[in-house]
């Protein structure tokens, strides 16, 4: 039921099908285009051939791996502390059953904070400040002593609501950094990226038996680490969308986004 994009549409040459449904919603909002003003648009779309882009497109060139293999590492990193710290909940004592009971609510009150701060510090920030203090949470958690179990638990579930804001801003930072023409299989590989992550969670969680509180240290380390790296990452608050290849390339090559601006 729902339409397709417009500006997907434009970057695959489909101007009909991209016209139709900007016709139609300037006519539920009682709007009347200028017809040169449509074409122009239109044609703004089409400014680079259409090709098929595959997930080696975003490693072609040494700027575009160096931004997609930083990416890869903050989903990877995302998804192995969030089912690092949704399986390892035996390791904080008390009652299992309450302790994963309060992992599960502990991410509730992360979604709603990621909507009052997403559009005010940038989307880098968020990561680096969420994963940060979530890491260093983790770390904390396991080397707090027996007596003060309530402080553990404290801990973890802070860094399991830190996680889970930053995994929900994963999804729009990779959005937001791709252009148009790849942005579907650049979300694709770094969700699958993300979920070798789920993967390897439950082996890390195995180094207990070499010294008790190693998976959290571990999780928690590679967390603050992934953090520090999205600060890389070229910010993407209150920027435009890139449209092509050359607009992506020209934005994460750090030079000015007026190219972008024509081509998109």
């Amino acid at each position: 039921v729902l339409p397709e994009s417009v500006r997907w549409l434009l970057a695959q040459g489909r101007h009909d099908e991209a016209k139709a449904i900007i016709t139609r919603v300037a006519a539920v909002n009682k709007v009347t285009l200028d017809p040169d003003v449509l074409d122009d648009f239109l044609l703004k779309g089409d400014q680079e051939k259409r090709v098929t882009h595959t997930p080696v497109d975003l490693l072609k060139t040494l700027d575009r791996a160096k931004v997609t293999l930083n990416i890869a590492l903050v989903w990877f990193v995302n998804a192995l502390v969030y089912y690092g710290l949704s399986f390892g909940t035996q390791a904080l004592g008390g009652s299992f059953y309450l302790n994963f009971a309060l992992m599960g609510l502990a991410e509730i009150p992360g979604q709603f904070l990621v909507l009052f701060v997403l559009d005010r510090i940038g989307r880098r920030k968020i990561l680096f400040i969420f994963m940060a203090i979530g890491g260093l949470a983790c770390v904390f958690a396991v080397l707090i002593p027996n007596d003060m179990q309530w402080l553990t638990v404290t801990l973890a579930l802070l860094g399991k609501m830190e996680i889970s804001t930053t995994f929900a801003v994963i999804y729009m930072v990779t959005s937001e950094i791709y252009p148009t023409v790849i942005r579907h299989v650049s979300l694709s590989f770094h969700s699958s990226i993300g979920r070798l992550g789920g993967l390897l969670a439950p082996q890390i969680l195995l180094l207990e038996t070499v010294y008790k509180p190693l998976p959290f240290i571990v999780i928690g380390l590679c967390s603050v680490t992934a953090g520090g790296l999205a600060m890389l990452l070229p910010e993407t608050l209150g920027k435009p969308l890139s449209q092509t290849m050359s607009a992506f390339d020209t934005v994460i090559n750090g030079r000015t986004t007026t190219v972008q601006n024509q081509e998109g």
